[in-house]
């Protein structure tokens, strides 16, 4: 066998040794990027039910709120997804409103139940943030790594497409 053989195909099992682990590290990358949507999914859904709860109590009490719930469950999560921005938008605008129609309220205990709620939404919305700055890195890099002329071979194989930030 000629030296060329060897070396060439030493150089080509390299190759696609290390194209391997560069699938395993995009797979990996899609398999987090589905983790956090589903994730920040989850983190939108829970604040609009935590806004909804309040806007009844605030309803029990006597004052209105202009805020309705949105229903997640009979929309396709590809409308929340695609949409995602005009929800934030919405919710951020019923928690604001419905956190200053708090100071309103007489009862002390449904006053403290609201205030617990609007805390908790934003625990939730700090989380939202870390949530979005991850995926949006891993997307970073994700997207670096499937525009690789290196590997092309293997992004056409597995299908790596360019991914959006959320």
């Amino acid at each position: 066998m000629n030296y060329w053989t060897l070396i060439y195909t030493i150089l080509f099992a390299i190759y696609v040794l290390i194209g391997l682990i560069f699938s395993y590290v995009m797979l990996f990358y899609k398999a987090q990027m589905l983790k956090h949507k589903k994730s920040s999914r989850l983190l939108i859904a829970n604040k609009n039910t935590a806004l909804g709860l309040a806007v009844n109590r605030l309803e029990e009490q006597g004052i209105s709120v202009s805020f309705s719930k949105f229903d997640f469950e009979n929309e396709r999560i590809n409308i929340i997804n695609d949409n995602r921005q005009f929800y934030i938008e919405k919710l951020n605008e019923g928690f604001n409103e419905i956190s200053k129609k708090t100071d309103l309220l007489k009862d002390d205990n449904s006053k403290k139940y609201i205030q617990d709620l609007l805390s908790a939404i934003e625990d939730s919305d700090d989380n939202y943030r870390r949530i979005v700055m991850a995926h949006n890195k891993i997307v970073k890099n994700y997207n670096y790594n499937a525009k690789s002329l290196v590997f092309a071979f293997f992004v056409a194989l597995f299908n790596f497409e360019l991914k959006e930030e959320i």
